[in-house]
């Protein structure tokens, strides 16, 4: 006959209790059933000491198979609801323990991603050059710089609009910031005042030291206006 539940148990490496215990929605629901399997009822008897129980034949193949399937209910529920939490524990605890990422750890590039109506598109791609994970994410800082020695040229870039959020680059990992430049020749030479630019002056996200990154094009010296946008980081 089956006892009442046994105490919390140990699972044989030490890591905690056993599947059963970490499953309260599968005890639950089928402690009552094996409560009712293990008493006598309606169309079931015991074994007496004159010979073994008479009772019907199907209802004791069903009671077989009815324990077989609480059986593999709890071995699936183990499988599947232990695997997942651990998982999402070790993630966590990485994000957690990730340093911020400095201008040290990433490399930054420019990839050109075409271009229309006036505007030429493309991103700024900052890549995990570092040995270790870090922790980056949220608008960077971008212009143009040019005369040979890093010199800006107009106004640095607006932030368009776009979700920040904070995520974890492991090493050889990449993240990218959209590029919009408005074409120079847009706008009056008087107004504009055009000016060879040598690339880009980029800011890692929360760093206030620059990398150069070259790209050969045309700005306007004045502040007034406004050529350049870009977008938050995200994972590439």
């Amino acid at each position: 006959m089956l006892g009442p539940p046994r105490p919390e148990t140990t699972s044989r490496d030490g890591a905690g209790p056993s599947a059963s215990r970490r499953l309260p929605w599968v005890a639950h629901d089928v402690q009552p059933l094996l409560r009712g399997w293990a008493q006598p009822g309606p169309g079931r008897t015991r074994p007496t000491p004159d010979g073994p129980a008479r009772g019907p034949t199907k209802e004791k193949t069903m009671n077989k198979l009815s324990l077989t399937l609480v059986a593999a209910v709890l071995a699936v529920g183990a499988t599947t609801s232990v695997v997942p939490a651990g998982v999402a524990r070790a993630e966590v605890s990485h994000a957690a323990q990730a340093a911020r990422c400095t201008d040290a750890d990433l490399t930054a590039s420019y990839q050109a991603r075409g271009a229309g109506a006036g505007h030429r598109y493309g991103v700024v791609r900052l890549t995990n050059t570092s040995d270790e994970a870090c922790r980056t994410g949220g608008y960077g800082g971008l212009s143009y710089v040019g005369g040979g020695d890093g010199t800006q040229v107009g106004a640095a870039a607006d932030r368009d609009p776009g979700r920040t959020r904070s995520f974890v680059l492991e090493p050889g990992g990449s993240a990218v910031s959209r590029v919009d430049a408005v074409v120079a020749q847009n706008f009056p030479r008087r107004e504009c005042r055009p000016t060879a630019v040598d690339g880009f002056r980029v800011y890692v996200p929360n760093a206030t030291r620059s990398q150069f990154v070259a790209h050969r094009t045309t700005g306007c010296a004045s502040d007034a206006v406004h050529l350049l946008g870009h977008r938050p980081f995200r994972r590439a």
